[in-house]
């Protein structure tokens, strides 16, 4: 039997999980927001195209910060697994670099492949602090997946 036949596609995620709109990452037209003063504040990006068998392959965390205090912004990959009770699962080499300067970002993450499977979902955890005049808002994710035909 011959390896079935794949490619490498990079899907565009922006569909964001709020905690608690309005107090912490804050929807926008730009994307998820998270206004100066904040402290260890998550938001979620589910990654909703993914197919079993995909294999995740990479992914980059867009967007801008505003850094005049002291900001830090990190991005990881999280696997949801079916269990009682759920549990989690962070991805090997799934977090990007830091984000710690002013300026638009594009930081990259090459994790270890992790293809996707039966009874887990995926998602992209971000999680934020800002201080005084600081702000970061995150567009969205390019998500590189290897997908068989």
């Amino acid at each position: 039997n011959a390896t079935p036949a794949s490619y490498s596609r990079t899907f565009h995620c922006n569909a964001f999980q709020y905690p608690a709109p309005g107090t912490d990452w804050t929807p926008t037209i730009y994307g998820a927001y998270l206004a100066a003063s904040k402290t260890a504040k998550k938001v979620w990006l589910p990654l909703n195209f993914l197919k079993i068998g995909d294999i995740i392959t990479a992914y980059s965390l867009v967007g801008d910060a505003i850094e005049t205090n002291a900001l830090t912004l990190d991005c990881k990959l999280v696997q949801v697994n079916k269990a009682d009770p759920l549990t989690t699962t962070d991805i090997t080499n799934g977090a990007i670099t830091q984000v710690i300067a002013d300026g638009n970002f594009d930081s990259t993450a090459n994790l270890d492949d992790e293809t996707v499977a039966t009874d887990k979902q995926y998602l992209l955890e971000i999680l934020g602090t800002t201080g005084v005049g600081d702000a970061i808002t995150v567009i969205g994710a390019e998500v590189t997946v290897t997908r068989r035909l």
